[in-house]
């Protein structure tokens, strides 16, 4: 019997299981807006951007958006103060210093995973390749020059970015 009414449930009333999916997220992070000082601090930032989606993570507001074909990250405190911007990029889009740097790295002949590009508010900007052979996964950061200046092993951890 309670399958019988389960299934009715689902049946009759898909529309409110679908509203229900996306007014609460599965991370239970992402909010409408963390208000008018964060929506204008990232105008301010990022006139452009399009289809933007807040959530809090830890003590910052990070709106998730679209600018220029990209996909975006602007990180702020709680004060509304820009901290650090992450960009999706594509490896073809790495500077040239860093690509040649990476491919006659240690790591160079690994799968590439994942390329971003963090933007910070007081740190110079610093470009990310995540790498994978067999079941280990490193971050490695690089200057705009080429020069590597950081490796994360991120095998069994968040392979997040977040403000320094």
């Amino acid at each position: 019997m309670r399958s019988l009414y389960l299934l009715s449930f689902f049946c009759f009333y898909p529309d409110l299981i679908w509203r229900h999916s996306i007014i609460v997220p599965e991370d239970g992070n992402d909010i409408h807006s963390p208000g008018a000082a964060f929506e204008k601090a990232l105008t301010a930032t990022y006139p452009g951007a399009d289809r933007v989606k807040w959530e809090k993570k830890g003590n910052y507001f990070v709106a998730d958006f679209h600018m220029d074909g990209k996909e975006k990250e602007a990180w702020f405190d709680v004060d509304a103060t820009w901290k650090m911007t992450e960009t999706d990029l594509l490896y073809s889009e790495l500077p040239a210093a860093v690509t040649a740097s990476h491919k006659t790295g240690e790591y160079g002949s690994w799968r590439v995973d994942d390329v971003d590009m963090l933007e910070y508010a007081a740190h110079a900007t610093l470009y990310v390749i995540e790498v994978e052979e067999k079941k280990k996964e490193m971050q490695l950061f690089y200057t705009i020059g080429g020069e590597r200046v950081d490796t994360k092993d991120v095998t069994n951890s968040s392979d997040s970015h977040w403000p320094k």
